[in-house]
């Protein structure tokens, strides 16, 4: 079993006993000091900003790679303290102003997919999402020494079911079910994805989020949820409108062009909150391989 998930529940006794300012300020130390032992995942975060930011902005990538562990340890200690989270307690360190985009794609009756990325606290975004009363139901990746089940302690915490990626059954029933099933779009974990240009190289996009959307003609949303500083609240939570496209009678065809718009939302706001897209192997491939 790793070291981590023995520390979590100790850690969330702790955010019992201290106020959230404290823990952010604890959790700030711990960021900067991983950020300096931690040289392995430090050398792939200066890979992935390399690409991001390009060459031009050589000095700035110690800068972001030291505040991408901060805001790290910033989500992961709050997502550790989603069970003493209220519904009025998220909905005082949250701004969400797209409710609207949400329940119109729900209103539909068909339920929805809503696709994000490893950027900012997506999984305290399910929390608070569920706690205000949407229907999730999470794919999650299998990760092995019991750290699945440990975050999903967290995660399930206001009631949002957890299916396993690999569990295309219950993902399906989740959509029969009229559910909102959460994707994560950024990282290809079944080596099928389809190759689309990010920056100046390439990745591979999962192409789950578009079979099911188009196989089961489910509204398909793009959301995301991160740190902001700038406001009076920590997080902004945001809902794009449904993304509309004109289907096809090839099917292949619109499983790459619905994939290729959602990848293209994801480049936007890595290149927008590039400290806070968490990934440390993000599969980077030169164009022309």
């Amino acid at each position: 079993m790793a070291l981590k998930v023995l520390l979590m529940p100790i850690a969330t006794i702790f955010q019992f006993l201290l106020p959230r300012w404290l823990a952010i300020r604890l959790a700030v130390v711990l960021g900067n000091i991983c950020f300096i032992l931690m040289k392995q995942r430090r050398e792939r975060i200066y890979d992935n900003l390399g690409y991001i930011l390009g060459s031009t902005a050589v000095k700035n990538i110690r800068h972001y790679a030291r505040k991408l562990f901060v805001n790290y340890a910033i989500c992961m200690t709050d997502l550790l303290r989603a069970p003493l989270l209220t519904k009025e307690k998220l909905l005082a360190m949250i701004r969400f102003n797209d409710y609207n985009n949400f329940n119109q794609a729900l209103a539909k009756g068909k339920g929805a997919i809503l696709c994000t990325a490893h950027i900012g606290n997506w999984d305290l975004a399910g929390v608070f999402l569920s706690r205000i009363g949407y229907p999730l139901v999470a794919a999650v990746e299998p990760i092995g020494q019991g750290m699945t089940e440990a975050f999903n302690r967290y995660r399930g915490t206001t009631g949002m079911k957890l299916v396993s990626l690999n569990d295309t059954h219950n993902l399906v029933k989740s959509l029969t079910e009229k559910k909102v099933l959460v994707l994560l779009a950024d990282r290809d974990l079944t080596g099928h994805g389809i190759e689309l240009p990010v920056f100046d190289a390439k990745r591979s996009f999962p192409k789950g989020p578009a079979i099911f959307a188009l196989r089961y003609n489910i509204p398909i949303l793009f959301g995301y949820f991160v740190l902001n500083s700038k406001q009076n609240k920590p997080y902004f939570c945001g809902i794009e409108p449904e993304i509309n496209f004109p289907k096809t009678d090839k099917f292949k065809q619109d499983v790459y062009t619905l994939t290729e718009i959602i990848a293209k939302r994801i480049n936007r706001l890595i290149q927008e909150y590039p400290d806070q897209w968490f990934v440390f192997q993000a599969d980077w491939q030169l164009k022309g391989n």
